[in-house]
């Protein structure tokens, strides 16, 4: 009898923010392949044409129905907070200070929270922590109409929802780590989410870990008991399996490419440090910058201020065919993160036949263990490895094709049939 499975997610392809709508979407595919039936909840969701083998439910559309006298006065009680946060999930507690002190006034206000539907806006603005309440009343509801065996989480947005439908229901909850406040926040801790995924991890069934990396994380700073956490690693996104046609390596400007969110844990700074030891070396250097974020602007500034403006493009948020297009004219691909989790975006280059640079502090190099990885603070290292490859074609294009090699052992049938495991132990 195959596994029914009641998933919460917050992204969904085309709507995503980063790595997590689409390795939920792989993550998705695989299930759904191997014969699981997941109905999928997502805050809000624009119909598409195309059909999917599992159901997406919006929660949007979802009514909430009280049970008894009882239940509707306790409603009546609580049907108004106060609500006026702008914490999102990728922003250090400084920057949302920052924030808050250009924000207008007048955003706190009273909001019905408990009625009959709900607006969703999805993403992470200015009523995310509103959101997340409401998504948990709709997690309640749903486990008392639908039937399954197991309740899936994906990241801190979801988990009450997930334990709301798993108190509801009494099914086991497993919670899906793909990023943790620790990694997020690095310095700039946001106590309350920190807090809330503790308690929530805490009050999980079994937990999944995208990383080693991301487990050691949470035996440390969360607690954990080593045998509720269970590492299954992402692949890459499914557009690419088709691999990019590239141009001949390296090319007269050699392109130097970081692609992610202008986030801290991302250490778009030490790429533009990385980029000036660079240039130099040979001025034909050229170098992009795709994404968006925080720190977008403080990025910019620097490399004015270093005089490398001419050598810069920053083409912003890139879809994945724009991503391939971009891979097609990388001569190195370069994520010197400072807390990455994992980064499916090392996978996709390393498997469109594009050189790799990572930090030892992604988790991505637990599946390509022969990359070029350095301490993300070494940028002149970082520096030297990519100007080694540029003056050693023949090096570089072997060294290419064996990470290619690695990237392609990964899938989301291997990470779905390791969920599945999961599923089965706690049936």
């Amino acid at each position: 009898m195959k596994t029914r499975v009641l998933m919460f997610g917050w992204e969904y392809p085309p709507e995503i923010s980063g790595g997590l709508g689409i390795a939920t979407h792989g993550l998705l595919h695989g299930l759904t392949k191997q014969g699981t039936s997941v109905k999928f909840v997502i805050p809000t969701y624009k119909k598409q044409t195309a059909k999917t083998a599992w159901e997406i439910i919006s929660a949007g559309d979802v009514k909430m129905v009280s049970r008894s006298v009882l239940e509707e006065k306790h409603w009546e009680k609580i049907s108004y907070i106060e609500v006026g946060a702008m914490l999102m999930p990728y922003i250090s507690l400084d920057d949302y200070r920052k924030l808050e002190e250009k924000k207008e006034s007048g955003i706190t206000q009273q909001v019905r929270v408990l009625k009959e539907t709900y607006e969703f806006g999805g993403g992470y603005g200015e009523n995310l922590m509103e959101e997340v309440s409401r998504f948990a009343l709709i997690g309640a509801q749903l486990a008392s109409k639908n039937d399954f065996d197991v309740i899936h989480g994906h990241d801190w947005m979801t988990y009450p929802a997930a334990l709301a439908a798993g108190a509801k229901s009494g099914k086991p909850v497993v919670l899906h780590v793909h990023s943790t406040e620790i990694e997020r926040s690095l310095a700039h801790l946001a106590q309350d989410i920190y807090d809330l995924e503790r308690k929530c991890l805490e009050n999980a069934d079994h937990v999944i870990a995208v990383s080693q990396l991301t487990k050691d994380i949470l035996l440390l700073h969360y607690k954990l008991d080593e045998s509720k956490i269970t590492v299954v690693h992402n692949s890459f996104s499914q557009e690419f399996v088709k691999p990019v046609t590239k141009k001949k390596f390296p090319s007269k400007n050699p392109t130097i490419t970081f692609l992610g969110r202008m986030a801290r844990q991302k250490a778009p700074t030490l790429f533009v440090d990385v980029a000036k030891s660079l240039s130099d070396r040979n001025p034909n250097y050229r170098f992009v910058m795709a994404g968006e974020g925080y720190l977008i602007d403080e990025i910019k500034q620097k490399v004015y201020q270093m005089n490398l403006q001419e050598r810069f493009s920053f083409p912003g948020f890139l879809s994945s065919e724009e991503v391939k297009k971009v891979f097609a004219k990388t001569d190195v691909f370069l994520m010197p993160a400072s807390a990455e989790p994992f980064g499916m975006v090392a996978l996709e280059a390393a498997y469109s036949g594009v050189p790799v640079v990572l930090s030892k502090q992604s988790g991505a190099i637990e599946v390509l263990p022969s990359a070029h990885k350095f301490e993300c603070w070494q940028t002149f290292r970082m520096a030297d490895t990519i100007d080694e490859m540029i003056h050693h074609p023949k090096k570089a294009l072997n060294y290419a094709k064996k990470i290619q090699k690695e990237a392609r052992k990964t899938s989301w049938d291997k990470a779905a049939k390791k969920t599945i495991g999961v599923y089965k132990k706690l049936k």
